[in-house]
């Protein structure tokens, strides 16, 4: 019977519990199935962005993740907004992303002491995605790529062609001002006079010696970039919250009612999104401890 058992949860692993297609009530019909990763339909899930990567996290705890929940993501946007527990999809997101920064944060304090051991010296982190000329040359990379997309929709194929080769030569531009940047911040020295700072992000050890390739590597890296969009989207959920407005008091998993569908959305659907992003963003700021870092985290050889 053992063998049996051990039979079965192999085939269940590898095909799924509804193998036989004879389980009508286990297949999951809907975003609100508690089987659906909730983060991935807000658009990012660290288990999905990170995997493969220094920073994997594992599989999803969720049964539906990545591929296997985009089908329900457009049901999720539909009706996102037009219920009052969405906050608590926002919630999840959060709590999943503030434990995956506190790993990134542990992990480029780790990685700095044991520089500081080996070589007497500190190294500082530097922001070269945050630097003012960096933004702006971002916001015009942005804009470009955007342009681009509208010429290409028009059917203005000269026109989107040269707005993507401006994009190009924008991203070049970009590289080359990271790289005078990161010439000029404080820095430390390893035994072999290479000279080394942490980026603020990812934490991945930088230096002035590193060829184009490698740094546009590092910058245009899925994990560099998923770190980046972690981040940015925590500083969303923070930043958008007004005095006076507390998350609700419930901290337990979301319990949703059972529906025939996804509701419409209705007129005021953005203002009750907003207004949910705000009671999540106020309760994270209240609950978030004294002196918390909000800043990079590092893996050892992180690109």
């Amino acid at each position: 019977m053992q063998r049996l058992d051990h039979v079965r949860a192999v085939l269940d692993d590898l095909m799924g519990h509804n193998r036989d297609g004879d389980m009508a009530d286990y297949e999951i019909r809907t975003f609100e199935d508690r089987r659906v990763c909730k983060p991935h339909l807000l658009g990012l899930c660290v288990h999905d962005r990170f995997f493969n990567t220094t920073l994997d996290q594992g599989a999803c705890p969720s049964e539906a993740c990545g591929e296997a929940a985009d089908k329900f993501r457009k049901q999720y946007l539909a009706w996102r907004g037009s219920g009052p527990d969405r906050w608590e999809y926002v919630r999840e997101q959060l709590a999943m992303m503030d434990a995956f920064i506190a790993i990134v944060d542990r992990g480029i304090e780790r990685n700095q002491r044991r520089t500081e051991t080996a070589q007497g010296y500190r190294p500082e982190t530097v922001d070269l995605d945050a630097h003012p000329e960096v933004l702006e040359v971002a916001a015009r990379i942005d804009s470009a790529v955007k342009e681009a997309e509208a010429a290409g929709e028009e059917g203005r194929v000269d026109e989107s062609q040269r707005l993507m080769d401006e994009a190009e030569r924008l991203k070049t531009e970009k590289l080359v001002l990271q790289r005078r940047i990161l010439g000029t911040a404080p820095r430390g020295q390893v035994g072999n006079g290479h000279l080394l700072q942490a980026c603020s992000a990812c934490g991945a050890m930088l230096s002035e010696r590193d060829s184009d390739d490698r740094l546009r590597e590092h910058f245009e890296g899925r994990m560099h970039r998923g770190v980046v969009d972690v981040r940015e989207r925590l500083r969303e959920l923070r930043g958008g919250s007004r005095p006076g407005v507390g998350a609700p008091a419930s901290r337990g998993p979301p319990v949703h009612p059972a529906r025939a569908g996804p509701p419409a959305a209705g007129r005021g659907a953005d203002a009750h999104a907003a207004r949910d992003e705000d009671r999540v963003a106020a309760g994270a700021a209240a609950a978030a401890p004294a002196g918390a870092p909000q800043g990079g985290g590092y893996q050892r050889g992180a690109r």
